[in-house]
């Protein structure tokens, strides 16, 4: 990583579960959040340039998830402030950084990274079995809206 760093001239990122910290207010999530958007862009960044230094195509996703699901069931709403230090910014907190991740990905505009995370908006029976992870259904919907971008790429790779 140092060698990429210097190469860059990027700093290594490293955040922390920022909801949990005694500071977080509601008047600085968007600005917690921007920096949460840059820390993920930079970690693409130097996750292309290791692949690129291997020879190694890569991709990556943006995930679902709960907090930013526009159709929770009953199931899901129970849960979803499940072990939050501060309940009453969980879910503007992880849907203010969700959106300034779209935000930045549209921004850095690289085809090998994918946002799928409005892939289950609109279900409203249970994906999610607790705050963070997802039923084995919704792994299988995550996996199916993966494959044609493997596939894509593996196409382009047996081309060459």
């Amino acid at each position: 990583m140092r060698r990429i760093r210097s190469m860059t001239g990027h700093k290594a990122h490293h955040l922390q579960d920022l909801t949990q910290l005694p500071g977080v207010k509601k008047d600085n999530i968007e600005t917690l959040s921007r920096k949460i958007a840059t820390s993920y862009i930079s970690n693409i960044k130097f996750a292309h340039l290791i692949a690129a230094e291997n020879g190694i195509a890569s991709l990556f996703f943006l995930q679902p998830m709960l907090f930013t699901k526009k159709t929770r069931s009953p199931h899901e709403d129970k849960y979803i402030l499940d072990g939050a230090v501060k309940p009453s910014l969980r879910i503007e907190y992880f849907t203010s950084a969700y959106t300034a991740i779209r935000h930045a990905l549209k921004e850095y505009g690289n085809a090998s990274a994918i946002d799928i995370s409005k892939l289950f908006d609109d279900i409203n029976k249970p994906i999610y079995i607790d705050p963070f992870h997802v039923s084995e259904n919704g792994n299988d919907m995550i996996a199916e809206a993966m494959l044609p971008h493997v596939m894509e790429l593996l196409a382009k790779k047996l081309r060459k």
